[in-house]
């Protein structure tokens, strides 16, 4: 199992509405992929809509038992086991979506990698406080780069030329997943819902008969406070953040998130949202843009259609994209509220 360090989750719901005429929205949680999962959908049949969420869990579980590097039967661990010695055939979904990977790799100039695993000389599970010297990093550098993976489109094979090279996708993997159940869902008729995938949101239709979901992006502090607050539908909302995972060594503090291009940690920003239609991508697009920084950040996606990005720097400035707009409005308290496009 995928375990993440999660102190909160960085973006949340405004609370869940209940009966609206006959319909209600209906939700469940559980554990999945190490992290917290949500699934929520508008029903007037409770049974129905219990019924889609438990398949949804599943769809979830059988992902995770894909995908998971922590899971040694997973084809992920078949495939980094099988380094340097074989090739390793996968159904074509898998295939499909490591391939995925690696366009996204080339449209962020490397800011996101899924061969960045092989950089596990960083330890961010409390166990170790070690820095890794400059010469251990290079060597493991050897190992990084999509582009050194090997794909057999008629055999479906995937294999990884290097000892020592890894995959990992703990930068999509919940977006997949939260994109999968979504996919499901509205195929089998519900027409509002929301997946939760460990603070990776995608909402779908309205919770009620009056309005938008309702979330609050959290403050990167710790602390399970509003830094703004938006409506909306039809996105999937993704938070990368410095605050998840981190170890301080003599005052400074090393992010979990590491550049695959450099080996090292990632400074200068606090936390990067992510707003956009799918959440596979949105989940990627988040890592690649705390890679890249605030200037270089923004100018990525400014140049991606549909793209709405919220960061926040060590200097707790808040940045975005130009279709969101921030309004500080009275009767909320002075609170921040997002709105886009308007």
């Amino acid at each position: 199992m995928e375990v993440e360090m999660v102190k909160f989750i960085s973006i949340f719901l405004l609370g869940l509405i209940g009966p609206i005429g006959l319909s209600q929205t209906i939700s469940r949680d559980t554990t999945l992929m190490g992290s917290y999962f949500s699934v929520a959908v508008r029903s007037d049949d409770p049974e129905d809509a219990h019924a889609a969420i438990t398949a949804s869990f599943k769809l979830i579980s059988e992902a995770e038992a894909a995908i998971s590097s922590w899971l040694p039967n997973s084809f992920t661990s078949r495939i980094n086991d099988s380094a340097g010695i074989h090739p390793v055939e996968v159904p074509q979904w898998y295939f499909n979506f490591v391939k995925r990977s690696g366009t996204i790799t080339k449209g962020t100039g490397g800011a996101f990698d899924i061969t960045f695993a092989a950089l596990d000389n960083w330890i961010f599970d409390g166990s170790e406080i070690i820095i890794p010297d400059s010469s251990e990093i290079e060597e493991k550098l050897s190992l990084v780069g999509f582009d050194q993976i090997e794909f057999n489109k008629e055999e479906l094979t995937i294999y990884l030329p290097k000892k020592g090279m890894k995959i990992g996708f703990g930068g999509i993997g919940k977006g997949l997943a939260a994109d999968l159940v979504e996919e499901n869902l509205r195929k089998t008729g519900f027409e509002s819902g929301m997946v939760n995938a460990g603070g990776d949101l995608v909402l779908w239709g309205m919770p009620n008969d009056t309005g938008l979901w309702q979330i609050a992006i959290a403050r990167p502090d710790g602390s399970r406070e509003g830094l703004a607050y938006l409506g909306i539908s039809g996105r999937a909302v993704v938070t990368s953040g410095n605050y998840e995972k981190f170890i301080d060594i003599d005052g400074k503090r090393y992010s979990h998130i590491i550049d695959p291009r450099t080996g090292w940690p990632v400074e200068g920003l606090k936390s990067v949202t992510v707003i956009y239609p799918k959440a596979e991508l949105a989940d990627a697009f988040a890592t690649a843009i705390f890679v890249k920084g605030k200037e270089a950040g923004l100018k990525f996606a400014e140049g991606i259609q549909n793209l709405e990005v919220i960061i926040v720097d060590n200097d707790d400035q808040l940045w975005t994209t130009p279709g969101i707009n921030l309004k500080f409005e009275e009767d909320e308290g002075n609170e921040t509220i997002l709105h886009l496009g308007d």
